[in-house]
């Protein structure tokens, strides 16, 4: 896993799952639909390798 150096002040985070999201269009988890809440702070997102 290769961590970026962007840095973003709110994101998202299901509580069930653990699926995480910068993504203000959606308010539902994709994995299992639940809800999916917000949390300010930094959040390094992590990009794998494909």
């Amino acid at each position: 896993m290769i961590k970026t150096t962007a840095a973003i002040k709110a994101y998202k985070k299901c509580r069930i799952c653990g699926f995480t999201t910068t993504d203000d269009s959606i308010c539902s988890c994709k994995r299992c639909k639940s809800y999916l809440y917000t949390y300010s702070g930094m959040y390094v997102p992590k990009i794998a390798k494909k």
